[in-house]
């Protein structure tokens, strides 16, 4: 599909210009004509225009909307262009409205979503032909819904559980920048007013009311640098999300993380087994499961071992030795993959343990939320308690001083 800028008048004579995407020139001037415009310019843009994927909602949406057109054997462009009128997405109102005529013009659904690869996840074309194939368009799309569904819950799963430890140690360094720029140098200005040093409390807290003292000295230039250090570390790791390095370095730093790390590796491999066993219900064969699944879950490194382990597999390695070494996906599905094909049950049993691992996470989101808070708190407190003893110890030395005198 191209972009194409056009010029037109409405039929009370206003003049309207814009965009849209067509196949050629002569199809962009046929939809402007159809939408009862005249004296039309068209012409190719001299830029492409951004195209923006589908969000989760308007993806399960259109997925789902699909699925039932296909199960109720309606008319497709007709039943799609419809659609198109009600939504309130405009992103999805075109991918609607384009794969409408796309239908219309005798393509088959496969090829027509070919033109919204752009808006739509990776070899999404690739499962509608399988389902097409199979004759299970409906009972395809709706496995697809499902997993999309599993993928969101995922995704908010693991915001929930990074969110409460997030907030509190915001607020907590807050509190702690006040205390360092606001609070500390008013105190060391009245023991200077006293010619007391902040350093000889004798109440065996000195060294702690030195360290307070300097960091504070030091707060007006660490404040700023953090901000920018901060700043720069946010722009580094969206810029990483961009590129297929950038993101697999952005995974393995979160896998290294202490729990956090093993949540997400729990529902990285939820969500590619239960990708797997949507696959293999779609009647894909194995290699070709193996990498649809890999892609499906958005992970450069299951997507990296799902290939690899696909071209084992090929080259007529057992699955269950070709998952030895890997280290997201477990030996375990390769072990239920070999034994489920044998009994002619792999999609249950994909889905089994999928459940198993989607539950496994879903308890450390539990210890997650149970201690991280807790944990985080003691940690705010010792260190807010910690800059007042110091602070206020110097002050009890001070007073001791003006008891003397009196």
């Amino acid at each position: 599909m191209a972009q194409f800028e056009y010029r037109a008048q409405l039929e009370g004579g206003a003049a309207v210009a814009g965009t849209l995407e067509a196949g050629d020139a002569t199809e962009a001037l046929a939809h402007l004509e159809g939408m009862g415009l005249t004296t039309i310019e068209v012409a190719p843009t001299a830029k492409p225009v951004p195209v923006r994927a589908l969000s989760g909602g308007d993806l399960i949406f259109f997925n789902e909307q699909l699925a039932a057109l296909a199960r109720a054997g309606l008319c497709l462009d007709a039943g799609l262009r419809q659609l198109a009128k009600d939504v309130g997405s405009s992103r999805l109102g075109t991918v609607l409205e384009q794969t409408a005529n796309e239908v219309e013009k005798g393509r088959p659904l496969e090829e027509a979503l070919e033109g919204q690869a752009t808006r739509l996840p990776p070899l999404y074309g690739r499962v509608i032909r399988a389902g097409i194939r199979n004759g299970q368009l409906a009972e395809t799309l709706l496995n697809l819904s499902q997993h999309l569904r599993l993928m969101a819950d995922t995704r908010r799963l693991v915001a929930e559980a990074l969110a409460y430890p997030v907030a509190v140690l915001a607020v907590a360094g807050a509190l702690f920048c006040t205390i360092m720029l606001v609070l500390v140098p008013q105190v060391r200005e009245l023991l200077a007013g006293f010619d007391l040093s902040w350093g000889t409390a004798r109440s065996g807290v000195g060294w702690l009311a030195n360290l307070v003292m300097t960091l504070s000295e030091w707060m007006p230039v660490l404040v700023p640098v953090g901000a920018v250090v901060f700043v720069l570390a946010v722009v580094l790791w969206m810029a990483a999300g961009t590129t297929a390095p950038g993101r697999a370095v952005r995974e393995r730093l979160v896998l290294g993380l202490p729990i956090i790390g093993a949540l997400v590796a729990d529902s990285l491999r939820a969500r590619f087994i239960q990708a797997m066993a949507f696959a293999v219900r779609a009647g894909l064969p194995l290699p070709e499961g193996l990498r649809l699944a890999g892609e499906a879950g958005a992970s450069p490194g299951v997507a990296e071992e799902a290939a690899r382990v696909a071209a084992q597999v090929e080259q007529g390695t057992a699955a269950f030795e070709a998952c030895r070494r890997t280290r997201l996906i477990p030996p375990m599905f390769g072990y239920v993959v070999q034994v489920s094909a044998q009994r002619g049950n792999p999609d249950e049993a994909l889905t089994q343990l999928a459940q198993t691992y989607a539950e496994r996470a879903s308890r450390r989101q539990a210890l997650v939320r149970h201690w991280l808070m807790p944990v985080a708190l003691v940690l705010v407190g010792v260190m807010i308690g910690a800059c007042i003893v110091a602070v206020y110890a110097p002050l009890l030395q001070m007073l001791n001083v003006i008891q003397s005198v009196s």
